[in-house]
């Protein structure tokens, strides 16, 4: 439970910088909300 946790956390931070790269910060600051 914790490792399917970890994993979803992972990919939640490797979306955010795809984000990042895009420069859509207004997506992540409404991701965030």
């Amino acid at each position: 439970m914790i490792f399917i946790l970890g994993m979803f956390i992972i990919y939640f931070i490797i979306v955010n910088i795809k984000y990042i790269n895009k420069g859509d910060i207004n997506i992540i600051f409404y991701l965030t909300k």
